[in-house]
């Protein structure tokens, strides 16, 4: 049911106290119809937020997760902004990458293997393994390395002049990066942290990356097979779509440190990485997380007293932005 209001004021504190709020100047009442009792989401007593996460639309106006939300805009705005007036680099370094981070913990596996066996079959009929070629250009576009970066190797430009394109676009994204923060913030926006592993097919637009727990090492794939049949040639020839020409197989990301510290080798900054990371232990307990967002800052020829001061000030400032910008919110979560 629907009501429209005749202008001025559309409701008012209701005089009883049964209701918060009455409509007043109400022109029309459109009525759409009955609700199925057995199919409306909301129960009588207060939903949690188990419950509503089969129903995503509801849960975020729920005011625990509204406030979450403000809070993790302030705090991921907070965060660029003392690193920058710190003089720290923002790195972006890349979500699916063949680096196992001193193997500190499980990955994800990516591929485009459809373990749905039915879905698969389907697929297989209207698309055919790829053939060689089809292999080949996969190949060239995994090790592309960027236009401008690889026109200065075509020309045999000294390292000099490669190092100095590399610093000038690292600079450049950084710089954009946070101005991109800083113009949507004055602007009234708030910084959403989408999830990167979802069941979302984003409306059918383009195929999708799987995620899986399967471990394409040598060792720990001979003892799966043992106890799993091999798959199909049509699988294997999918999958070597994925792998890169050294044979490596590619992941979601574990950690920055690699890619920020050849960073600092080449441009002498301290740098810091703030994203999405993953791990694929198999735990359903409330202290795992199969995704987080971490901040990741690196800073050369530091000792521990170094670590501690920078981690000091940063939580400090943290604290202080809140308390600044998210007191109601704040309040509110304790």
């Amino acid at each position: 049911m629907l009501a429209e209001p005749a202008g001025g004021d559309r409701h008012v504190r209701a005089p009883g106290g049964k209701q918060r709020v009455e409509l007043i100047g109400v022109q029309m009442i459109l009525d759409l119809g009955t609700v199925d009792p057995a199919k409306y989401p909301l129960p009588h007593t207060r939903p949690t937020l188990e419950f509503l996460r089969d129903y995503v639309h509801l849960l975020s106006r729920t005011n625990t997760i509204s406030a979450i939300a403000r809070i993790r805009n302030a705090l991921a705005y907070a965060t660029h902004t003392f690193f920058q007036k710190h003089g720290f680099l923002y790195v972006h370094t890349p979500i699916i990458t063949t680096s196992d981070c001193e193997g500190a913990g499980e990955m994800f596996q990516v591929t485009t293997l459809i373990s749905d066996a039915e879905k698969l079959e389907k697929e297989l009929i209207k698309n055919p393994p790829p053939s060689e070629a089809d292999v080949e250009v996969a190949k060239l576009l995994v090790t592309e390395k960027g236009e401008a970066i690889a026109q200065l190797k075509s020309a045999k430009a000294n390292k000099e002049t490669i190092s100095a394109a590399i610093s000038a676009i690292a600079c450049i994204r950084n710089a954009l990066a946070y101005a991109t923060h800083t113009f949507f913030q004055k602007h009234g926006f708030l910084y959403v942290h989408t999830p990167v592993i979802t069941t979302s097919d984003c409306e059918g637009a383009g195929e999708m990356f799987q995620v899986t727990t399967l471990i394409s090492d040598a060792e720990k794939l001979e003892k799966e097979l043992i106890k799993k049949p091999p798959p199909s040639e049509a699988d294997v020839e999918v999958a070597k779509l994925l792998v890169t020409e050294k044979g490596e197989a590619v992941a979601q990301l574990k950690s920055t440190k690699v890619n920020k510290e050849t960073i600092i080798a080449a441009l002498q900054v301290e740098t810091f990485a703030f994203g999405p990371t993953f791990r694929a232990e198999h735990s359903l307990t409330s202290r795992h997380l199969a995704e987080f967002w971490m901040v990741e800052p690196e800073v050369a020829f530091a000792d521990i007293q170094d670590d501690m001061n920078c981690a000091v000030a940063y939580v400090r400032s943290l604290c202080q932005w809140l308390l600044d910008n998210c007191l109601d919110d704040m309040e509110f979560m304790v």
